[in-house]
């Protein structure tokens, strides 16, 4: 068994001092390691990985590469000398920060909080990014590590990421494109996007939506409203109430915008809220995400989509915003911006907005059907040139 004989041998060819010699020395010691991982003792191999790493540190590029190379893809690779070869030359370190999946996240994360863009940019690009390391390659606010993370389906972003993407995409334009492709991005997230992405990156969005089959679309809407007014598990006293109430009156066909005022009006927000996801075919869950929507732009797109009015639209706005009345007072500063919102949407273009909205609603039922759904659009609506 390999163990420590073997490594006072290369101990003592260690100590030839000669570059060359130590150059072939770190190289046997790989193979070695790699051949037989499982024929080393612990202690034998914690020994073999400390002179690997004082060797690498002494070695020229040529050999870090070659080595790199060969223990980039084992499912054992040294430690030491794997860390020690991620703060090596960047064309060296990079494929390592991609593709050694022996590297933690916490062994990771010490090199992003050394935080060069190149090695940012590196990990950011992992097949497979835990939610803890997104969170921590967004806070460094590099720039190409945030492009690298919103191309990479592999990473898990968490709804909080999302929005810091988002934001972050608003500024930059270079990411704005790849997070609109994103089949998880929530789908308020992308309608607040469209008002501020480019012309072309808008109707290219709208094509994407128009090759969602409306069928498909109505068939969701359905499903969505069936399983909004049906008893949840974890309905407290008044959801179970108002979820009852709404569906006798969907029995008789009066959930509508009369029936919206008149709860707004009565204060029986649990009851708007539901009645409001009903009208829009959607969760309520998403509902919810609307109604704190200060910025009022996913409330505009799903009013215009629901052939809700503009009163109705001033009505659910006030309500968000906390405005007094009925309606937005005519004194209250943001009320020209807000119904300017309403105004400058059409209802043909909401209601291809909606689409996203309407079939994500549904991906809890059957996500892989949704994002193969979505997908297809998008491949069916890439070769269209962009309208105007």
């Amino acid at each position: 068994m390999a163990g420590r004989s073997q490594l006072k041998q290369f101990i003592e060819r260690a100590r030839d001092g000669s570059s060359g010699a130590r150059a072939a020395l770190l190289r046997d010691l790989a193979d070695l390691y790699l051949a037989q991982p499982n024929a080393l003792s612990d202690k034998a191999r914690t020994g073999f990985d400390a002179v690997m790493a004082q060797l690498c540190s002494q070695a020229d590029p040529a050999t870090r590469r070659a080595v790199a190379a060969r223990i980039m893809d084992a499912p054992a690779a040294p430690k030491q000398l794997m860390v020690q070869l991620v703060r090596s030359e960047i064309d060296i370190a990079a494929p390592l920060l991609r593709h050694a999946l022996t590297l933690s996240d916490d062994e990771l994360i010490a090199v992003i909080d050394e935080a060069e863009p190149e090695r940012l940019a590196a990990i950011a690009a992992r097949k497979r990014l835990s939610a803890r390391l997104v969170d921590r390659l967004i806070a460094s606010g590099d720039d190409g590590a945030m492009a690298a993370l919103v191309g990479n389906h592999g990473a898990a972003l968490s709804p909080g990421a999302m929005r810091r993407l988002l934001a972050a995409a608003r500024r930059d334009p270079a990411l704005q494109r790849p997070l609109t492709l994103r089949y998880d991005l929530p789908a308020n997230l992308l309608i607040r996007m469209f008002f501020f992405i480019s012309p072309a990156l808008r109707q290219d969005l709208l094509a994407r939506a128009g090759m969602i089959d409306q069928a498909l679309v109505c068939e969701a809407i359905d499903s969505t409203r069936e399983a909004l007014l049906s008893p949840a598990a974890d309905d407290g006293g008044e959801q179970a109430e108002a979820r009852a109430v709404l569906m006798e009156k969907a029995a008789s066909g009066r959930i509508d915008e009369a029936l919206l005022i008149a709860l707004l009006n009565a204060g029986e927000a649990a009851m708007a809220e539901l009645a409001f996801a009903y009208i829009a075919g959607i969760d309520a869950e998403d509902a919810r995400a609307i109604f704190k929507d200060a910025s009022l732009e996913t409330l505009a797109v799903a009013c215009r989509a629901s052939s809700l009015s503009r009163d109705m639209f001033a009505a659910l706005a006030r309500n968000i915003t906390g405005a007094s009345g009925g309606r937005l007072p005519s004194d209250n500063p943001r009320a020209p911006l807000m119904l300017d919102l309403y105004e400058r949407i059409s209802p043909e273009i909401a209601e291809r907005l909606m689409r996203f909205w309407r079939m994500r609603a549904r991906a809890g039922q059957d996500a892989a059907k949704v994002a193969s759904l979505l997908k297809g659009a998008d491949n069916a609506s890439t070769p269209r040139p962009h309208a105007g």
